[in-house]
């Protein structure tokens, strides 16, 4: 799933890439031969990856721009990513695929398994592999390597952060020149990351989700009864939800603040700070609008209801006096 200006971009098992408005109406669909299993949205244009063992570039209106066949399928759905001129992505082969945003390949490079992320940050590209990171410079050669020593069961990436999940129970932080930065462990096993500027968020098969500042330091963790299967933050909240089809809100001190029922868990979940975006795995789309209160009015409200306070006083001392 991916924002797209004022729309929601979704991949789905049923083979369609569909954008949804922001009324929740259905805007274009676009199919595949085979279950999307990544999308990305960049300025006015969708990158998606097909198990059919495409590539497509989508246009805003669902138009495929071109679709280019690379020789196995994009399995993870960080695995596409695109910026400025150019689009990457990660194969079950193990290779990352480089096109210019004409649909030109450009080259590739073969990784030691198949790949879980990636993603162009300003002159290179950044690959997660199996056990290994890969800094892959913009002409397809290998710029730095981190071995991790072990299996990565998950990843995130962003301009700033990797975060990787090794053996499912270990957390390890490093920054995009590859060096490492902090790590955490516990007796349980960690699923979903996500990473802001200033915070990890991780959730747990045991059901627990953990939400860390980006200098390591744990600040709080909450019991979301079962599993956790996606989790998200903002700077004004953070959100996962469980196998028990809850979606479960909290304030950036661990303060509960919202739970909402869902038909089933949700897999993946997006957003900014007045709407949450939620896709779950029966294929239904939540979203959720946060009310902002503005201080104007709050102070408004209360003028008015002291004002109504006082008035009624009023009255009934003067109905006293008769």
């Amino acid at each position: 799933m991916t924002l797209l200006n004022d729309s929601v971009v979704v991949g789905c098992e049923d083979s369609f890439v569909y954008a949804i408005d922001s009324d929740g109406r259905l805007k274009w669909a676009y199919q595949t031969d085979g279950s999307v299993k990544a999308v990305y949205g960049y300025g006015d244009e969708v990158a998606a990856a097909s198990t059919d063992g495409f590539v497509y570039l989508l246009g805003g209106d669902g138009n495929v721009q071109w679709m280019k066949h690379i020789p196995m399928y994009v399995g993870y759905n960080q695995a596409i990513h695109m910026l400025d001129d150019l689009i990457v992505a990660g194969s079950m082969d193990g290779s990352v695929y480089a096109f210019n945003r004409n649909g030109v390949f450009l080259w590739y490079y073969k990784t030691d398994s198949y790949v879980l992320s990636t993603r162009v940050v300003d002159d290179r590209i950044v690959a997660v592999s199996d056990k290994k990171v890969y800094f892959i410079n913009r002409d397809g050669t290998l710029w730095g390597l981190f071995d991790s020593g072990t299996y990565i069961a998950s990843s995130y990436l962003t301009d700033d952060y990797i975060a990787l999940n090794t053996e499912g129970n270990t957390i390890t932080l490093l920054d995009m020149e590859g060096d490492f930065l902090w790590n955490y462990s516990e007796k349980d096993f960690f699923g979903s990351i996500y990473v802001t500027n200033d915070s990890v968020t991780i959730g747990s098969r045991n059901g627990t989700l953990y939400f860390f500042a980006v200098n390591g330091s744990l600040l709080w963790r909450q019991d979301l009864d079962k599993s956790v299967t996606a989790v998200y933050s903002t700077q004004d909240y953070v959100a996962g939800s469980s196998m028990s089809h809850v979606l479960y809100i909290f304030d950036r001190k661990g303060k509960p603040k919202d739970a909402y029922g869902l038909n089933r868990y949700a897999t993946t979940i997006k957003g900014d700070r007045k709407r949450l975006i939620a896709g779950t795995s029966s294929g239904e789309i939540y979203a959720i609008d946060f009310m902002e209160k503005d201080p104007l009015l709050s102070v408004f409200a209360m003028v008015v209801m002291i004002l109504v306070i006082l008035s009624a006083i009023f009255m009934l001392l003067r109905s006293w006096s008769y």
